[in-house]
């Protein structure tokens, strides 16, 4: 008798406790168990950092012990899409989860393992590490008027090694983006004279970058890139095309690119010019 009670005591104990732990949950962070968004400096947001794994992470602050930061771009003309990569780190990491702001741009998910809520991205599980670094990539659209925007971010990361429970987290540095006008990008004429190859734009680029080149009569055309040693490492274009304006849109991690110089050299029937260009990861 004394062996049931003790049992029926010690069940709703648990009962009751994660009655009132799930209703926590519910209550103040949403129904969803998955990452969350509302948490990064964004001058609106009203949480700090992570609390997705247990509300005792909002109050421990931003951890000195985890790194956060976002590569892509900083100049973008009105409207263009971009990717955009979010980097957290610390030793001993376990897993990991992030929220994604912007102020006026359009953000969008790259892969799986993310998604969209308010306009923000969050995960929908957190990513397993294999080291001490995880990223996620995803797609950044800039606004449809010229200025500056502003990208936000927090990482939260799991580490049982000191701390059963183990969430530490931090916020990335506020990624400022410069929207130009379409104006601002080099532009060749549709009929053109003479055979041209315009610098890629922007320059330094990462991950993107818009090379154009015209024509004054049909040709052969190979629009080719080169390593800083003069190693080609892809032919973009190969094909005979018409007089006219033509344009190719470089994409970085294509091709695997390392930070450094490259060289982009268009090859015709009659005409050969090289240039340079840098890209920075």
């Amino acid at each position: 008798m004394r062996l049931h009670r003790f049992v029926l005591v010690i069940g709703a104990v648990i009962f009751f406790g994660f009655t009132a732990d799930k209703f926590k949950q519910q209550f103040v962070f949403g129904n969803s168990l998955t990452g969350k968004v509302g948490a990064t400096q964004k001058p609106d947001h009203f949480y700090d950092g992570c609390f997705c794994h247990m509300p005792d992470g909002v109050q421990q602050g931003p951890h000195s012990q985890v790194q956060a930061w976002i590569s892509g771009p900083d100049t973008l003309r009105i409207g263009e899409t971009a990717v955009f990569t979010l980097y957290g780190r610390k030793d001993s990491l376990v897993a990991g989860g992030f929220n994604i702001a912007t102020s006026l741009g359009t953000l969008d998910t790259l892969s799986a393992g993310m998604r969209i809520e308010d306009g923000e991205l969050t995960h929908t599980f957190p990513k397993v590490a294999q080291g001490d670094t995880l990223m996620w990539q995803f797609r950044y659209t800039a606004p449809a008027n010229a200025g500056r925007d502003t990208i936000y971010a927090n990482f939260c990361a799991v580490d049982t090694s000191y701390d059963p429970n183990g969430d530490y987290w931090n916020y990335a540095p506020s990624f400022v983006v410069t929207v130009v006008p379409n104006s601002s990008a080099p532009t060749l004429s549709e009929k053109p004279s003479a055979f041209s190859l315009a610098q890629n734009y922007p320059n330094p680029f990462n991950p993107t970058t818009l090379i154009q080149y015209q024509l004054s009569q049909p040709s052969a055309v190979r629009l080719e890139l080169f390593d800083a040693v003069g190693r080609k490492v892809a032919t973009l274009v190969n094909a005979r095309q018409a007089a006219g304006a033509y344009s190719y849109t470089l994409n970085a991690s294509q091709f695997n690119l390392s930070s450094g110089v490259y060289l982009y050299r268009l090859q015709t029937d009659n005409f050969a010019e090289t240039k340079k260009m840098l890209f920075l990861k």
